[in-house]
């Protein structure tokens, strides 16, 4: 038959069709794909703690045909292999002989470099691959890191469209290259930062770092001992003291905890303050006068971290 024509009212049965001319009619304009009306369609997830993962609800078209997933589906993986990884694949499959599209998994070859299945496709099975899932050897769950999107691979799945095929073949190419250039930094600045702590952090991490938080304190000292000859020595009839004070600071996730501090001996004026902390725990802390008076001042201690014993110390000079 050279023409064809459709749809029309049939009168006594004169016209009829089938599933089949339906389906050649949508994909005359409609490609294969996902119908990606959210980023989240049909996205494959790990299911926590177990060899499985979890297709989440959209929709896809294949051949003309309509695929749909209403809720959240959870695929089994198959045991790992003992010595050798695999890449399985996560398929959507029309099928001519069940009549249907559905989920499935399709397995990989075990091997020293494992490859992921290549979709099937003929004039009885059309796949899209949805994921690929590294399975590597004798593990026991599967976790999000093994899972990667294939979606926008316009090679073997692709975002479904109107009247041809978006070639979402170069995004993703360019998403790849993205991620693994960034791994591949990451991974350079966290070796360029270990190298310069490899003389700090050896077999006694703890010890060198108290030692180092020794020498720095003692060193806080002595700079304040500096500080407050300086200032006698700049300004004429100045009285100079310098305080230290233990603290307890309790955990808090924001705020501050505020204590009052007295002079040894009244000054005549009020003093100029200069706080800071010396502490022995690696945490952020600071301190700031609230008040001063020629008697006291209050200082606010903040801890953002936990609680800990710190020492809190002043100049005061007036």
């Amino acid at each position: 038959m050279a023409e064809k024509s459709s749809f029309f009212n049939s009168i006594s049965g004169d016209r009829r069709y089938k599933a089949e001319d339906w389906a050649e009619y949508f994909a005359a304009f409609v490609s294969n794909g996902v119908l990606m009306r959210a980023s989240g369609t049909l996205a494959v997830t790990a299911l926590a703690g177990s060899m499985g993962v979890t297709l989440a609800a959209g929709a896809a078209m294949i051949n003309g045909y309509r695929y749909e997933n209403t809720a959240a589906l959870s695929l089994s993986i198959g045991t790992a292999h003992a010595s050798l990884g695999r890449i399985d694949a996560v398929m959507l499959r029309w099928s001519r002989a069940t009549r249907s599209i559905y989920a499935c998994i399709v397995q990989g070859t075990p091997a020293a470099t494992p490859a992921a299945p290549a979709p099937t496709r003929n004039a009885d099975i059309y796949e899209l691959c949805l994921a690929t899932v590294l399975v590597p050897a004798g593990v026991t769950s599967i976790t999000q890191s093994r899972i990667t999107d294939k979606r926008l691979s316009s090679a073997v799945c692709g975002v479904a469209t109107m009247i041809g095929e978006l070639d979402t073949g170069t995004l993703y190419a360019q998403i790849q290259a993205a991620l693994a250039e960034f791994q591949t930094g990451a991974m350079a600045d966290f070796a360029d930062w270990f190298a310069t702590v490899q003389g700090i952090l050896g077999t006694d991490e703890a010890g060198n770092l108290l030692t180092l938080i020794d020498s720095n304190t003692l060193a806080i000292e002595d700079n304040a001992s500096s500080i407050a000859a300086l200032a006698a020595q700049l300004k004429s009839g100045a009285r100079v003291e310098i305080q230290f004070g233990a603290v307890t600071v309790s955990a808090a996730a924001a705020g501050a905890t505020e204590y009052s501090f007295n002079f040894n001996n009244p000054f005549t004026k009020v003093p100029l303050v200069f706080p800071a902390v010396i502490t022995s725990a690696p945490q952020s802390r600071s301190v700031a006068p609230l008040s001063r008076s020629a008697t006291g001042m209050t200082i606010s201690v903040y801890n953002a971290l936990s609680a800990a014993s710190i020492t809190v110390w002043w100049i005061a000079i007036a």
